[in-house]
């Protein structure tokens, strides 16, 4: 063996491999130094993405080779618990507003990772359905055009290729001169999800069964990935790659210790308070000016458990008895403390392998690669750990998408379908004016009280205010159809 190769031996020549390995050329190990850095650093973002996924899990699923920070943040989740949640559920363009349209409450999402994990997975097969919004004055009054799709059977107005054709119709095309239908339309996506738990005993039987036999091919399946793992080690030794082989063992630690977090959840976890006399109906959105927003309705122990209570107590070692002689915040703070020490550990390696080079770096490239090869596929994917947690807490979710001409129309429209009265929910969306008191009037006081507010608006006002109670009445009756025949 050539003991001079720098492509088997790095730049620095530590120590000699017991086999040789052939040369390369120097543009490869070049460029296969700097991607670890260039591609695996952590962001905002990744925090953002833990705190979800803890949330849905019974623990930490680090990959074998975490990125660069994080192991840094799971150590803050250890250390800090709730505190570390609520800070990353709020960073920035991640976080979400909630507004309550039963009781009028506004706050910002507690879960806003989990939450997105969950309406994302939900949302895959959701169809579109587009809202009619051309409505013409005819000898009976306000009516549907002929040009609208409200009529005809509920199969049609909910087949999912018809009324996407038909939303991008609407935006592609211009409109007809009917009742308030000029001028700009800025379509907004409403997005409804709505929440139930499912009790069967046969079936709920039949879950656990799935469910423990799923937890053991899956420690079975770690089993051999560390083992798989510490036989790489050993042939990276072997072959002189040590940065590698320091990148393996550290991952094959950190993968155990993140499996041995224990996540305490409060004994009142998806707990309706109301005790089921009252459904949840919470709208979401990144701000009050967004084009797309969620409608979460249903069970409201799992909508406030998901959007508006921690889903996290606090976060650390297990416990081995209750009398074990190291407290537990003892236990805690060392557990947090080894994290850290592991995150600088992995930084030293991938720093030691980029001034290393040499097949180094190409043995840890491709560790790189197989993590995140196992984070797309493996029990951590977000899709994973969303139908692992609606499984396991029995929820179904039943979905619908709904496109409107407008924000005022898909506002009315969620205030018809909650059945309820409370409206200062929408303050913050609408603000208080004669046409929204006209709207609002329209939509739960009796026609004497709305000809009276609709009295003090000018033509062009009353026009606009008359075309969205239909659109909104409309909308919600269609909104109701589609989930009675889901």
């Amino acid at each position: 063996m050539n003991s001079t190769d720098s492509s088997s031996l790095g730049t620095i020549h530590t120590g000699t491999s017991h086999f040789s390995l052939p040369n390369i050329p120097p543009i490869f190990y070049e460029w296969a130094a700097i991607l670890p850095l260039a591609i695996y650093l952590a962001n905002p973002e990744q925090a953002h993405e833990l705190a979800g996924k803890a949330s849905l899990s019974d623990c930490i699923r680090a990959v074998p080779f975490p990125r660069l920070g994080v192991l840094a943040h799971i150590a803050q989740l250890v250390q800090e618990g709730p505190d570390f949640l609520d800070r990353v559920s709020s960073l920035g363009g991640l976080r979400y507003e909630v507004w309550d349209t039963n009781w009028g409450s506004v706050f910002p999402c507690a879960n806003g990772s989990a939450s997105r994990i969950v309406t994302a997975f939900a949302l895959r097969r959701s169809p579109r359905i587009a809202v009619p919004e051309n409505v013409v004055v005819g000898g009976d009054g306000i009516k549907w055009s002929s040009s609208s799709s409200s009529t005809g059977s509920l199969s049609d107005q909910v087949s999912t290729d018809k009324a996407y054709a038909s939303a991008t119709e609407l935006e592609s095309k211009p409109q007809p001169k009917g009742l308030g239908t000029g001028g700009f339309r800025r379509y907004q996506t409403l997005h409804v999800l709505r929440f139930s738990r499912e009790g069967n005993r046969n079936a709920d039987r039949q879950c656990d069964k799935q469910m423990l036999v799923q937890k053991h091919l899956h420690r079975v399946c770690e089993l051999v990935l560390a083992l798989a793992l510490t036989a790489a080690a050993a042939v990276s030794v072997v072959f002189g790659l040590y940065g590698t082989a320091v990148s393996l063992v550290t991952g094959i630690v950190a993968r155990t210790t993140c499996r041995l977090i224990v996540l305490q959840r409060s004994s009142l976890y998806l707990h309706d308070n109301e005790e089921g006399k009252m459904d949840g109906c919470m709208l979401s959105a990144i701000h009050q000016n967004a084009s797309t927003w969620y409608l979460y309705t249903g069970d409201r122990g799992v909508i406030d458990g998901l959007l508006n209570k921690p889903m996290v107590m606090s976060a650390g070692p297990p416990r081995l008895t209750s009398r074990s002689p190291i407290p537990a915040a003892a236990a805690t703070t060392a557990m947090a403390y080894f994290i850290r020490f592991l995150s600088i550990l992995q930084l030293a390696a991938v720093t030691y392998v980029t001034a290393q080079k040499g097949w180094d770096c190409i043995g840890l490239l491709c560790f790189i690669l197989l993590s995140m090869l196992l984070d797309r596929v493996g029990d951590g994917h977000a899709d994973t750990l969303a139908r692992r947690w609606l499984q396991k807490h029995r929820v179904r979710i039943e979905v619908g998408t709904f496109i409107f001409s407008g924000r005022v129309a898909m506002i009315g429209a969620i205030q018809v379908f909650k059945r309820n009265d409370e409206s200062s929910w929408m303050d913050g969306i609408l603000q208080r004016n004669p046409r929204r008191d006209a709207l609002l009037s329209a939509l739960s006081e009796p026609e004497d009280r709305f000809r009276e507010r609709l009295a003090v608006l000018d033509e062009n006002e009353r026009r606009g205010v008359e075309r969205n109670v239909v659109v909104a009445r409309q909308a919600a009756e269609l909104m109701q159809k589609h989930f009675t025949s889901v």
